[in-house]
């Protein structure tokens, strides 16, 4: 009989001990280590088809028209990957196929107008089984799925839908697909479209106010707003205003203020101003009177209303005139003619004056030469003062000569008369007076002076 030491036999049951340790551990760790590589797997995988995705809705969204033409229920707008990243919704390094060498095929149907349904097709690569491609489908969401039996299957059986809606396509079974649901193109997104879109107007209609944020709009044609508030307007071409504009402060201008129409300028509170209806008058609105303390320079002053010399007037040194033409003043509250309320005229041997207003006094003054005779004598002119024709007065000038001494000398007299008589006669605007020389001695000339006054 043959016997084993102790020391050895310890050894040998530790080795047998540690390897069916290991064995039982390798049996738990390596299918958990194993499923947990797998579960990265699809979720990567997942990641990367969501990013497709979100690059697939976007671009529906931006192109809408372009999409609306070409795609109908039956005849599907195809997209993929390429197409993405060449119009920039995915960046330029961004994989075709995921980490199962798969690739992208988008088939987008209208089955109404600007009405979407879109499926996205993961084709070719290496074959997931149906556990596999639900797994990942899973950590796609909502609208992950899978091929099964014919149909493009959600997860969970949160929904079916038959790929004859797609044109029949079929990647094969086990395949992942992500499914967009009917969608509105305007109703599912409050999005602003950029393009218009025949039929959609609400596509590019704001339901909200718009905050800029203190940025620019450039480039705008036309704004059409009901109404525009802002602190400050600069404009650097023209601005036109269809309606009234209204400004709290003052408007000032480098140019011309420059109105069309028979409108001008107008004062609400003081309800007047100035307008023009015609190329000759400034016009007072209102007829209202014009004050200044300065000075007001023209070439012409035209008188416009008639007044009545000796008529009553409201306001002294208002200024007027009679139906001739002649300037009328307002003195203590009467209309009377120029220079000082009184007229005067001049002539030789005969005068004829018109009265410019209203008179109560006529002076008549009469200078006459007479021829100087030696000895005693009487020297004489006599005059007739008429009103309209008829004669009032009689006016005598005349010299009374008286000679004394002896014979053989002769006497140089004065020969110059002089005669001044005034008169009280009620004389209105128009009459006529005259004063004439009717019969005279020794008269040469006579120098005639009329003055009318109040």
């Amino acid at each position: 009989m043959t016997f084993l030491k102790k020391g050895i036999w310890q050894i040998s049951d530790a080795s047998i001990g540690l390897e069916v340790g290991l064995f039982c551990f390798a049996l738990i760790v390596v299918p958990l280590v194993y499923e947990f590589n797998k579960d990265q797997q699809y979720s990567t995988a997942a990641s990367h088809a969501l990013r497709v995705e979100k690059a697939t809705q976007k671009y529906m969204m931006d192109n809408a028209l372009r999409i609306g033409s070409r795609a109908t229920a039956t005849s599907p707008y195809i997209l993929g990957v390429p197409e993405l990243i060449q119009a920039g919704y995915l960046p330029a390094g961004f994989s075709e196929t995921n980490l199962f060498s798969q690739r992208y095929h988008t088939r987008i149907v209208q089955p109404a107008p600007l009405k979407f349904h879109h499926m996205i097709f993961l084709t070719g690569g290496a074959p997931l089984s149906l556990s596999a491609a639900r797994k990942m489908a899973m950590r796609i969401g909502g609208s992950g799925g899978y091929i099964e039996g014919g149909l493009a299957k959600g997860v969970m059986g949160s929904w079916t839908e038959p790929l004859s809606a797609f044109g029949g396509y079929n990647p094969g079974e086990g395949h992942v697909v992500i499914a967009g649901f009917f969608s509105q193109a305007s109703g599912k997104n409050d999005y602003l479209y950029r393009h218009s879109v025949p039929g959609q107007t609400e596509l590019n209609t704001m339901k909200t106010a718009l905050d800029m944020d203190k940025n620019d709009i450039n480039a705008v044609n036309t704004v059409n707003a009901n109404k525009v508030k802002t602190n400050t307007l600069h404009a650097t071409g023209s601005a036109q205003i269809e309606g009234a504009l209204r400004s709290g402060d003052d408007i000032t201008t480098d140019g011309w203020l420059i109105t069309q129409g028979d409108k001008g300028w107008y004062s609400e509170k003081g309800k007047g101003g100035w307008h023009m209806t015609d190329e000759t008058w400034i016009k007072a609105i209102n007829g209202k009177s014009i004050y200044t303390s300065g000075t007001v320079l023209g070439g012409y002053v035209k008188l416009d209303n008639i007044s009545v010399a000796g008529a009553k007037c409201n306001e002294n040194g208002l200024l007027s005139r009679d139906a001739s033409g002649a300037i009328l003043s307002c003195q203590s509250g009467v209309w009377k003619g120029a220079a000082g309320g009184n007229l005067s005229r001049a002539g030789v041997n005969a005068l004829s004056v018109e009265s410019t207003g209203a008179f109560h006094f006529v002076l008549v003054s009469i200078s006459s030469r007479f021829f100087a005779v030696d000895g005693s004598h009487t020297a004489m002119a006599n005059f007739t003062l008429s009103l309209n024709g008829r004669v009032r007065e009689q006016i005598t000038n005349g010299l009374n000569v008286r000679k004394t001494g002896g014979g053989g000398h002769y006497w140089g007299y004065d020969t110059v008369g002089v005669v001044q008589k005034q008169y009280r006669l009620k004389i209105a605007q128009g009459d006529h007076l005259r004063v004439a020389l009717s019969s005279a001695h020794y008269h040469l000339s006579s120098d005639i002076r009329i003055d009318l006054s109040n």
